[in-house]
């Protein structure tokens, strides 16, 4: 069997009940656990890759017996950077309506109905929503009719690509979903940009009593470290849709101790993007440069090299020096600009050891500094 490495999809998060599905090994509670204890609203942040949007999908199966509950990708359907405060409602409001009418076999108000269908239509990409009710009325009266008849929890938003929006606009959309939240019964996780993290406009992002959580890389090195590599060699195996007699015709140095599998889950940092985007530019090089089915350690090589001059170019002067002192600490003294910025593009990794966070450069970067 040769495998079809497209179904590798670096960029492409996993679905709620994707089979491909691997759960990261045992750490901190997950998000569906917190929503659960009734902790909200809760802020996701991490790495470019690591994994957010896939376990925001996954939270939703683990709510779905409890809370009327939405994934709102907005992402998916909007242009991040050009992302208004009523752009964003409409979204979360179409979702729930469509929700509602369609999974939960709720009636909402046709007047409500049609307000929204009208204000989605008519609403302007980057400007202010004109009708009869604005946005945030539309969506107000949307999740207060769900929650008087849904025979779950109250809604639970769960909402994804807020980490693409610059600073200033990501702002207003945050109080704009502060003001549901006093307006409404309404759960909400939302993944993050650094910036809502770090400095002074991490004290308060949406409401009172919200809750930091951050998904760290997967550990692949120290005691851990093996669980770690064994993380992303499954989700590797679960991708390609690999059964064990596949594996068995695989060259030798591909998933033995040291092989393919293991180079680039060492290589990746524990970013699991970034070991799919390895091994597809590996096979991708077999296939370019020998015309093989299966990449091996030289390909694995050349596909390291290709990272590494990525990063390089996202490397300013200062960098180097900078990335070598906070190696190692928690981050706290390193230029607020500097960090955000490195943290953004994965060219610097928060870690957990021992329980605490830890400053690390990825593998590939500290091959660089």
């Amino acid at each position: 069997m040769i495998p079809d490495w497209s179904r590798l999809a670096p960029n492409r998060p996993l679905n709620p009940g994707n089979e491909a599905y691997v759960p990261r090994p045992v750490g901190a509670p997950r998000i569906a656990d917190w929503i659960l204890a009734g902790r909200s609203p809760l802020l996701v942040v991490g790495p470019v890759g690591v994994g957010k949007s896939t376990e925001l999908a996954f939270a939703v199966q683990a709510l779905a017996t409890s809370r009327f509950v939405c994934r709102i990708p907005l992402d998916r359907v909007e242009n991040m950077r050009t992302l208004t405060a009523e752009r964003a409602l409409l979204q979360i409001a179409d979702v729930i309506a469509r929700g509602a009418q369609h999974i939960y076999k709720i009636e909402i108000s046709p007047k409500l109905l049609n307000e929204l269908e009208l204000a989605t239509r008519n609403a302007p990409l980057g400007g202010e929503v004109s009708q009869q009710r604005n946005a945030e009325d539309l969506a107000v009266l949307i999740i207060r009719e769900v929650n008087q008849k849904s025979t779950l929890g109250h809604v639970a938003l769960l909402i994804d690509g807020l980490e693409k929006t610059p600073p200033a606009p990501a702002q207003l959309v945050f109080d704009a979903l502060q003001r549901l939240l006093f307006k409404t019964e309404v759960e909400l996780v939302v993944v993050v940009p650094w910036h809502a993290a770090y400095g002074p406009g991490a004290e308060t992002v949406i409401g009172p009593g919200e809750k930091l959580i951050v998904v760290p890389p997967v550990e692949i090195e120290g005691t851990a470290g093996s669980e770690g590599v064994a993380f992303l060699r499954t989700v590797a195996i679960r991708r390609l849709q690999l059964d064990q007699e596949a594996i068995a015709q695989a060259p030798t140095d591909f998933g033995q101790p040291g092989g393919v599998l293991d180079q680039c889950a060492q290589w990746s940092g524990g970013i699991p993007r970034s070991f799919l985007q390895l091994l597809a530019d590996a096979a991708s090089y077999a296939r370019v440069t020998d015309s093989a089915d299966w990449p091996t350690l030289s390909h694995v090589a050349q596909a390291v090299a290709d990272q590494r001059e990525s990063f390089r170019r996202l490397l300013t002067p200062g960098d180097d020096a900078a990335l070598r002192q906070v190696d190692g600490t928690d981050g706290r003294d390193m230029a607020l600009d500097q960090k955000l910025r490195m943290l953004a593009h994965g060219v610097l990794l928060e870690r957990h050891e021992n329980g605490q966070p830890v400053m690390r450069p990825h593998p590939i970067v500290r091959f660089l500094i």
